[in-house]
């Protein structure tokens, strides 16, 4: 279910994703098609978004028709997911690069423990306009 009651629509809707066949995911990025692209940086600072070519994240925009997509590759596994909003895609996406930067370890040095906890410089697409400074952390 959406934040707004509604069901999620089905990934039959989305584009079709290029199937895992090769040996590493430099491949599947460049077979992206039909309006998928990968996401590379999230957060205010660009923090690296899974860990190429291992664990790879895209994203599908609609043209005004309320259908948005999460794809996440994982070592030849994708993982397919469809929305209605850009934002709703977004929030999974804040999960799924928080998760990502715990497991790999190289992500925000003040991310916090629990999803629930992050702060905007953790959230949303990064884009050299919103490129800021996160908060520093006080001393011990």
């Amino acid at each position: 279910m959406s934040g707004h009651g509604k069901d999620r629509p089905s990934t039959a809707n989305l584009p079709k994703l290029p199937r895992s066949i090769w040996d590493h995911g430099y491949d599947w990025i460049g077979a992206l098609s039909g309006g998928w692209y990968v996401v590379p940086s999230w957060g205010s600072r660009g923090w690296d978004l899974g860990r190429w070519p291992l664990v790879i994240v895209a994203h599908y925009d609609s043209d005004g028709d309320g259908l948005y997509g999460l794809a996440v590759y994982i070592e030849g596994d994708i993982d397919e997911t469809a929305y209605r909003t850009r934002e709703e895609r977004d929030q999974a996406t804040d999960l799924q690069a928080a998760a990502s930067w715990r497991e790999f370890e190289h992500g925000p040095r003040n991310l916090p423990a629990s999803d629930d906890q992050l702060q905007r410089h953790h959230r949303g697409p990064y884009s050299t306009t919103r490129h800021e400074e996160p908060p520093t952390q006080p001393a011990d």
